[in-house]
Order: C-alpha cells, then sequence, then structure tokens
C-alpha cells in the first residue's frame, strides 16, 4: 500500500498533469501528498566592476525569487483544490548547482 506520494513541480504547464496524477495515486490509496517545487535562479557570470555586474546579477536573482514565489502560491491553491491532504516544500537552486550535482551521479530534475 502506498502512503506518501511526492511529486516534481517547476512552475511549468506540465505541473497540471503532474498534480492530476499524483492526487489520482493519493486518492486511490488514502496516501499524502508532498509537492516539491524548485525554483532556479539563474547563472550569472560576470565580472565584478564598480559594482554594476554584481547588482545584475542581484537584481536577476530577485526577480528570479519574486517570480518562483508567485508560481510558489498558484501550485498552493492548486492544490489546496485538488487535495486536502497536499504538503507544498519549496527550495531555490541556480542552475550552475543543478549542473554539479548531475556530474556527481545523483539526479536532479
Amino acid at each position: 500500500m502506498i502512503k506518501d506520494v511526492t511529486v516534481y513541480l517547476d512552475g511549468s504547464d506540465a505541473d497540471e498533469s503532474r498534480i492530476e496524477h499524483a492526487v489520482a495515486v493519493c486518492r486511490r490509496f488514502d496516501a499524502h501528498l508532498t509537492a516539491l517545487h524548485l525554483n532556479m535562479l539563474p547563472s550569472v557570470v560576470v565580472a565584478a566592476e564598480a559594482g554594476g555586474p554584481v547588482a545584475i546579477d542581484w537584481q536577476l536573482q530577485d526577480d528570479a525569487i519574486a517570480n518562483g514565489n508567485v508560481a510558489e502560491g498558484r501550485l498552493r491553491e492548486r492544490l489546496a483544490r485538488a487535495f486536502s491532504s497536499a504538503e507544498l516544500r519549496e527550495t531555490s537552486m541556480r542552475a550552475s548547482s543543478r549542473r554539479r550535482w548531475r556530474r556527481r551521479g545523483r539526479r536532479v530534475t
């Protein structure tokens, strides 16, 4: 018997299908649903000159975090409508970190 179901969400259009399938499995087995939302932050490599490029890097990161927060809010609402026993966990990661994890043999999608 399945007690827990975990589903990966990234804020894309594919999330709807992922949620539907995960909820169907949870309902079938009366299981708990945990959704993992990964917010990918931009990896910008720039030469720091008088703070200009660094400021751009921080602005890109702040924008990505804000967009991730909006996506997280939509996902929370969607999960609440679909399944009462759902939990959403969110984390942010730089794209360059994702590549390092893959090289170490861990699969991060």
